[in-house]
């Protein structure tokens, strides 16, 4: 049985959705610097050391679910965040991606302690 969505129900969705977004443009603001995305933040996080992911393995992150994992990888490519070889299955981080990664964690948790 599905039950009618009341006028809370859907102003509460509303104001969830339009606050989600304002996160992620504060976020997407913040890493304009080093030309990152909060996506392709997320994403550099996947990578927690050296030996690098499978292409998948990011898509199985519920913040990067929007995005095709081969489509997310193409752009990371595209921005010199990883190796050129798009027929690998197997991903790590160029040394670019390396830094970007580490200005990522340094400007996320600079927005974390302003959220707090």
């Amino acid at each position: 049985m599905v039950l009618p969505v009341t006028h809370v129900g859907r102003s509460m969705l509303w104001l969830l959705s339009c606050e989600n977004r304002r996160v992620l443009a504060h976020a997407d603001a913040g890493l304009a610097g080093p030309g990152l995305t909060s996506t392709r933040a997320a994403a550099l996080f996947c990578f927690q050391d050296e030996s690098g992911l499978l292409v998948g393995e990011p898509a199985e992150d519920p913040c990067l679910a929007q995005s095709a994992p081969s489509g997310l990888a193409a752009r990371m490519v595209e921005a010199g965040l990883l190796p050129t070889n798009r027929r690998a299955a197997h991903l790590t981080l160029t040394p670019a991606g390396r830094c970007a990664r580490t200005a990522a964690a340094r400007l996320a948790n600079i927005a974390n302690t302003e959220m707090i």
